[in-house]
């Protein structure tokens, strides 16, 4: 390439200030912008050429991409599944389908035939017969399988013996209504159980061994009618959540140390704590804001009496709300007697110094209000 030709350095003067060139110098500028102009024509002329010869490059280049990404979908490892599976996955993203996308049928049979080797299995559907049914090949096949999810609101019963053989399973979601036949209960240590409380009870009293269980069920008003079922005595429950209602009807726990509560199941938990007698020592009652009524301070202090290992004490959000004449009363009718009740007071007994009080051994007392009025 040429070098940029210089400005004379006499006429560098002249460029930094306003003075009038002279007649000898407008000369050698008219002659250098004349020059300047054929060396910049030149410039265009050869930039020309080179683009002429630049662009086929360039798509070219575009060109060789385009083909090695062709070449490299060859050894995708998408191209080493199935057809079948292939097409299941186009069937999932596929928002026009109507039908349930998931076609149980040759995808399903060359799943299963890696079932030894599952450690989690999810199984939601709409018909559970021919979920069921196409899985039938894995009975006795789970030795692997520690986590099962069963989710599906039929209200057909379905009986089924697949997961019987399932030695490790350890953790349960049962979503179902009616139940779904044989589960190795024995075995279960941890469980979240949903749907109708009455269908389940027997398969609870099963789970010997089961430590950690939430219960999220429907009670039937014709479903729990005493007299007309046993309770299911859980011996190794340690922390059970309940989110349904009236579900401590049904159930004793011997051995319960945490116990998450919604405040409207109250009225059951007396009754609970007398036939359990466990030494509970965290107890969360959670308020409902919408309810009628305050919570009921009798209630509260008649269970505290019955847990004098209780350590923690957890009545949450217990918010404040507003009577009819939109005045703002707390969900607890009295917290000066709840307070009283909870308060130590030293003794003398036989010269010896001790403590009473309702709950001796709490040490943590969580109260949360509304910000109502504040």
């Amino acid at each position: 390439m040429p070098s940029f030709p210089t400005l004379p350095s006499p006429l560098d003067a002249l460029l930094t200030h306003n003075e009038r060139p002279s007649n000898t110098e407008e000369k050698t500028l008219r002659v250098l912008i004349a020059s300047k102009r054929t060396h910049k024509t030149a410039l265009a002329s050869q930039i020309e050429a080179l683009r002429a010869l630049l662009d086929p490059l360039i798509d070219e280049n575009v060109e060789i991409d385009t083909q090695i990404g062709q070449l490299e979908t060859a050894l995708a490892p998408v191209r080493r599944l199935p057809p079948e599976i292939v097409q299941e996955i186009f069937l999932w993203t596929d928002y026009s389908v109507h039908s349930p996308p998931w076609h149980l049928g040759q995808i399903c049979q060359r799943l299963v035939s890696l079932c030894a080797r599952w450690r989690e299995l999810i199984l939601f559907g709409r018909d559970p017969d021919v979920l069921f049914g196409s899985l039938r090949s894995i009975h006795g096949r789970l030795a692997s399988l520690e986590s099962l999810h069963i989710q599906y609101y039929s209200e057909t019963a379905v009986e089924t013996d697949l997961f019987t053989g399932a030695a490790k399973l350890y953790s349960l979601r049962y979503m179902v209504k009616n139940g779904v036949g044989p589960l190795p209960w024995g075995q279960i240590k941890e469980a979240y159980v949903e749907g109708e409380l009455h269908f389940h009870i027997n398969v609870l009293a099963q789970a010997h061994n089961l430590v950690n269980l939430r219960l999220n069920v429907d009670v039937d008003e014709d479903g729990l009618v005493p007299g007309t079922y046993s309770y299911a005595v859980l011996p190794s429950l340690r922390i059970l959540r309940v989110t349904g209602g009236r579900a401590l009807d049904a159930l004793t726990a011997p051995t319960l140390q945490r116990l998450d509560l919604p405040a409207y199941e109250l009225d059951g938990l007396s009754p609970f704590l007398m036939r359990s007698t466990c030494p509970l020592e965290v107890l969360s009652l959670e308020d409902d804001a919408d309810a009628e009524v305050p919570i009921s301070l009798p209630s509260i202090l008649g269970a505290l009496r019955l847990v004098p290992t209780l350590k923690i004490l957890f009545l949450v959000p217990l918010s404040e709300s507003f009577d009819s004449e939109n005045e703002p009363f707390h969900r607890v009718a009295s917290f000066a007697q709840l307070f009283n009740a909870l308060t130590l007071r030293t003794r003398d007994d036989d010269d010896e110094k001790s403590q009473d009080g309702l709950v001796p051994r709490l040490s943590v007392f969580a109260l949360s209000i509304g910000y109502f009025g504040v």
